[in-house]
């Protein structure tokens, strides 16, 4: 899940892999569905699939950093949080250095309040909502270079966030040394900067 747009998020289940596919024939987009009642993609039918590959990285559009298990945890957001924008052109690159590019989110329903500062937040207006991701269809690799500078684009647009971090030069110096997209996750896991708050936005 996801908080506040301001820091990191850290949970590792390496190996997860969530599937997804193309609207319908001729759409220029692919989309995370809901199944069940649960946040899973649908599994893939076509050639056209493509597979998102967990742990991934996200960018949103004002560089804000996050590091996701699952696409649960990325789509479930505050009310607050979905209105900013957050999802607007977030950028995901999973452990396979697959980028997606989310053109869209739709909410799709409003999640009943499972702690006491979720049921203030229902009672203030701004509920914890499940969101629907509409990515464009066609994903694209993105190489070690390219991740490790837009990671630390992230960092130089949000310093105040991460100087706060005890470790943090020894963290993003461990990151410039890495060599491959595993030891990436690697540093991420050993670093275990977990966000502890549920949604974006609060």
């Amino acid at each position: 899940m996801i908080h506040g747009c301001s820091s990191l998020v850290w949970k590792s289940h390496l190996g997860e892999s969530l599937d997804a596919r193309r609207l319908a024939q001729g759409d220029h987009c692919i989309r995370a569905g809901l199944v069940s009642g649960e946040r899973r993609v649908p599994g893939e039918d076509s050639a056209s699939g493509k597979s998102i590959r967990f742990p991934a990285l996200t960018f949103s559009a004002d560089g804000i950093l996050y590091a996701f298990d699952s696409l649960d945890r990325i789509t479930t957001c505050t009310k607050r949080g979905y209105k900013t924008g957050f999802y607007k052109g977030l950028v995901l690159i999973d452990s396979d250095g697959t980028r997606f590019r989310a053109v869209d989110a739709r909410h799709i329903r409003t999640l009943p309040p499972r702690s006491f500062g979720g049921l203030l937040e229902w009672l203030t207006g701004n509920p914890h909502w499940k969101v629907d991701l509409i990515f464009e269809a066609e994903a694209s690799k993105a190489s070690l270079d390219e991740v490790k500078q837009m990671i630390s684009t992230a960092f130089r647009k949000n310093d105040e966030t991460w100087q706060a971090l005890v470790d943090f030069d020894e963290f993003r110096d461990r990151l410039e040394r890495t060599t491959s997209l595993g030891e990436v996750f690697a540093a991420f896991r050993e670093f275990n900067v977990v966000e502890g708050n549920e949604s974006v936005g609060q």
